[in-house]
């Protein structure tokens, strides 16, 4: 169910803008966008939630030198279940994992 071409697998570049404009944290922030899944997230199956973990994790083996955080983002309408297989599977991580949703999309101007 992951992405499987490179246009899926690409993140649009609004997207992460937008992060990085609401960062209010300290320091830049460096985004390394990621897109592991594309698909509504009423249509997310455990599969889905499996690709999303093994993503994380992914990233906490490859780009783990200088990595402080990792921001999911997601619709919210599986959310919370997306969050507890998040929740149960990286528990023993030791980098904050975010996952945020909104009912309107990045790209959306009101945003």
């Amino acid at each position: 169910m992951g992405a499987s071409t490179r246009e899926e697998m690409s993140v649009r570049h609004h997207d992460v803008d937008f992060v990085r404009r609401a960062w209010r944290g300290p320091g830049q922030l460096d985004v390394v966008p990621r897109r592991p899944i594309f698909v509504l997230s009423e249509n997310m199956t455990p599969e889905s939630w499996m690709t999303i973990v093994n993503c994380n994790r992914h990233l906490m083996t490859d780009d783990a030198e200088g990595l402080r955080y990792i921001l999911n983002l997601h619709g919210t309408d599986t959310m919370a279940f997306t969050a507890s297989a998040m929740g149960y599977q990286l528990s023993d991580t030791e980098v904050p994992i975010g996952l945020t949703g909104s009912t309107d999309p990045a790209s959306d101007k009101r945003c």
